[in-house]
């Protein structure tokens, strides 16, 4: 049965009230397989856009990350991401998941391989193609993952790790540790054009290029703090056999995977909070991590807090705890030289755009009119529906104030203004955003995209839910 979807529609009235969008009418809604593909990931079960990333790691059973530095943050991930793993996906899941994990979001029918940056076709071709490729390398992970079939699970099979790469470059790239040769070595390339990732043969080192030294470095980080032995907290699992709702840990020892000249674990660290910090977080990645917690209900730490890194391997860092901003915890003293509060301050040029437009909630269907402005948020979290596109899957959310009144408070530039029109069938209601509608594109999976003509994939019944 397809789940409704659950919103409110807040409007430029004194009315207020909580409307639910039922069922779409859906006309010709397309097949959404990917090319050659089945039996995709469901990307539905432990995620959607209107959860709160923050109670991620302040509101689980396991505790809170609040305030935590050093080795004591670095447990309580590790405990956070092993009590809220909720599925281990199977290394042959991956021959279709990745067309969805690394989905080219200007062309669903292609992924972005990671090295090489290259746009392709996300036909899995039976690996001929493209490679699941493991940032932490099967045979530098000890015993864990050395080997994996297709029914395998955990550590080497976890879509958080594993990423498309071409197979050629894949296997130019080895097993080789990675590090900095500075455009030293031997150029990899694909299809004989050079990809500014380098090699060297006789140190058996890669060099990433830039644009993904900090991915490569969140996943390594992740992969340590969920699997290795050498965090306490996943000692207890070295004997596990992986299945669906657990893994196994192992001695994944991060020289290993990373060369420096002194070859210590603290040189290694510090090459990868300094790719952490050179490559900062960019939205693609944050879409995959939202997809992959999508499937198996655990976020990358290190993609939501890049902070984190610096805060548990910087051995210099004097800074706060997790998720305390800087002088949170201490009153300040005025300057007796100046005002303790301007009078009239200056808007910050940085801050988004902010429309003050009286957005109130809507009680009666027959009150929306055609041409208003109408903007939709989730009936229970403070989040609305964003300008962004986040996949296939779903439209991005951002977030939004509720007053007390019903009304919505200052709007900032990232939330979708729509103007509501008439849908192509009777008694329907479409929500333009002045260049294109809303579309529902599955009749299985509620998936939102965008299109740029007004048909019955973009007609929505509007029905009032009585106030839930």
């Amino acid at each position: 049965m397809k789940n409704k979807y659950k919103l409110i529609l807040a409007a430029i009235t004194t009315l207020f009230g909580v409307v639910s969008i039922a069922n779409p009418i859906i006309t010709n809604a397309g097949d959404n397989d990917k090319v050659g593909q089945s039996n995709y990931l469901p990307a539905t079960k432990y995620w959607s856009v209107n959860d709160d990333v923050e109670s991620f790691y302040t509101s689980t059973s396991s505790g809170s990350v609040k305030g935590l530095k050093g080795d004591e943050l670095l447990e309580k991930l590790a405990e956070i991401l092993e009590d809220n793993h909720k599925y281990y996906n199977t290394y042959g899941e991956l021959r279709s998941g990745m067309a969805y994990s690394d989905e080219d979001p200007n062309d669903p029918s292609k992924i972005i391989y990671f090295y090489s940056g290259v746009s392709a076709s996300n036909n899995w071709g039976s690996g001929s193609i493209y490679n699941r490729e493991h940032v932490w390398c099967k045979a530098n992970s000890g015993e864990l993952f050395k080997s994996i079939g297709n029914d395998g699970r955990g550590a080497g099979a976890d879509i958080h790790h594993l990423r498309p790469e071409d197979a050629e470059v894949n296997s130019s790239r080895s097993n080789f540790r990675f590090a900095n040769l500075n455009g030293s070595g031997t150029e990899l390339k694909y299809n004989n054009q050079g990809i500014d990732c380098y090699i060297n043969s006789n140190s058996r080192t890669f060099d990433p290029r830039d644009s993904v030294k900090g991915d490569c470095a969140r996943i390594l980080m992740y992969m340590y703090t969920h699997y290795s032995t050498e965090v306490s907290e996943n000692s207890d699992r070295s004997g596990y056999t992986d299945s669906s709702t657990v893994s196994k840990s192992g001695a994944l020892d991060i020289t290993n995977m990373v060369y420096t000249s002194s070859g210590t674990k603290q040189a290694a660290w510090d090459l990868l909070v300094e790719w952490n910090e050179l490559d900062p977080v960019d939205e693609f990645e944050m879409n995959r991590n939202d997809y992959c917690t999508a499937v198996t209900g655990v976020r990358n730490p290190f993609i939501d807090h890049p902070e984190f890194a610096s805060m548990i391997w910087d051995k210099s860092y004097t800074g706060n705890g997790a998720l305390n901003d800087e002088g949170e915890n201490e009153t300040p003293t005025p300057d007796p030289e100046e005002p303790s509060v301007d009078p009239t301050p200056t808007p910050d040029p940085e801050e988004p755009e902010v429309t003050t437009k009286a957005y109130t909630l809507i009680t009666d269907v027959n009150q929306l009119k055609v041409g208003s402005k109408v903007v939709i948020a989730a009936a229970n979290s403070n989040y609305a529906m964003s300008t962004s596109q986040v996949n296939t899957y779903y439209r991005g959310a951002t977030s939004i104030t509720k007053n007390g009144d019903g009304t919505l408070g200052e709007l900032s530039s990232s939330v979708q203004e729509f103007v509501l029109e008439n849908g192509v069938n009777s008694g329907t209601y479409s929500f333009f955003t002045g260049s294109n509608y809303i579309a529902a594109t599955s009749s299985s999976y509620n998936n939102l995209q965008t299109e740029n003509t007004k048909t019955g994939n973009s007609s929505f019944k509007v029905t009032i839910s009585n106030g839930t």
